[in-house]
């Protein structure tokens, strides 16, 4: 893999001055023999009244050149939460590297793991030596150890990846687009390859609150706004053993009148294990659902509720075959 570290290029900025012609170049007012052949109250403005610039600026004079400043982007965050999954670290690593925007701030949370995973993080400073390495025992559980991700990190907007999960490669480039061309959003969900135990293509559905409150089609690793964060005071701890966090944010955004917005062009490479939070059992399932109905029942009814528990279990979890394929760094029909 190539683990190098890309350099973002620096915005140049060419200022083309205006120059006078030649035959005036070096005078900012007209000749003085032209200005004796002047009518009197022509010649405090410099010009003829025969040569069609009267109100003009004078003759020979140049308008300094000016120059836009674009507003500068916004800075972007990756948090890395890690529990036991160093032999996957560099993989989700290296996917942060090839970004075609690169990231402003890389942090790296052991929670407690037991493996590889220190030895791993250091040979990961000694590629990104601005690396924010943080480990800390005994673990804390995923949504506390986030949550701490996003205290501890600086950037305006985030991006919380698992460590056995991969981004694609223009991942921050068409999220950071999506939030830039739309600032009444406040997260941005893309396209999920789920692969490992199961191989299967998910494309980003079109924002839609109502489908929202029934399930989750909006997937953990997506970018939001640190002011989002802020304000809903982050993932509920509560959600930890349940599962879905993610969705109880996302139903919590929706619920404070906030939105997302969905981005097509690239992708969350989803690493699925034979067991593994990513398979919930049924029971802690119903358990998230009824939860997040009692916490959100301004948004959230009890039909939408009943609406998923009466969904084939296969059809809640994967929403229907995918329609799409990867090819190079879009979508093959």
């Amino acid at each position: 893999m190539n683990r190098g570290l890309g350099r973002r290029p620096g915005l140049a900025i060419t200022v083309i001055s205006a120059v006078a012609p030649a035959a005036t170049r070096g005078r900012t007012d007209p000749a003085p023999d032209l200005l004796a052949t002047l009518p009197a109250r022509n010649r405090q403005s410099g010009v003829g009244r025969s040569s069609g610039l009267r109100g003009r600026a004078p003759l020979g004079s140049c308008a300094p050149a000016t120059t836009s400043t674009p507003a500068p982007k916004p800075t972007i965050s990756i948090i890395i939460p890690c529990h036991n999954y160093g032999r996957y670290l560099e993989e989700a690593f290296d996917s942060v590297l090839r970004q075609t925007r690169q990231a402003d701030e890389i942090v790296v949370i052991d929670d407690g793991s037991d493996d590889d995973t220190p030895a791993v993080v250091t040979r990961l400073r000694q590629l990104r030596p601005d690396l924010v390495a943080i480990r800390r025992a005994p673990a804390r559980g995923t949504c506390i150890t986030m949550n701490d991700g996003v205290r501890l990190s600086s950037g305006e907007l985030i991006v919380e990846l698992s460590a056995d999960d991969r981004l694609s490669e223009r991942y921050l480039e068409l999220s950071e687009r999506a939030l830039l061309d739309d600032p009444g959003a406040d997260f941005a969900y893309t396209a999920l390859h789920y692969f490992g135990a199961s191989d299967l293509w998910v494309e980003a559905r079109p924002w839609n609150p109502q489908a929202l409150c029934q399930d989750n089609y909006v997937h953990g690793t997506s970018m939001f706004r640190r002011s989002l964060h802020e304000r809903l005071g982050g993932y509920r701890a509560d959600f930890n053993r349940l599962g879905l966090e993610d969705w109880e944010l996302w139903v919590h955004a929706l619920a404070a009148g906030r939105r997302g917005v969905p981005v097509q062009g690239c992708w969350l490479d989803y690493r699925r294990h034979g067991v593994s939070r990513n398979r919930l059992p049924t029971r802690s399932l119903v358990w998230a659902h009824l939860k997040v109905w009692w916490l959100h029942r301004s948004v959230v009814r009890a039909i939408d509720v009943a609406i998923w528990m009466g969904r084939p279990a296969w059809k809640r979890v994967f929403r229907g075959r995918p329609r799409g394929v990867r090819a190079g760094s879009g979508w093959a029909r």
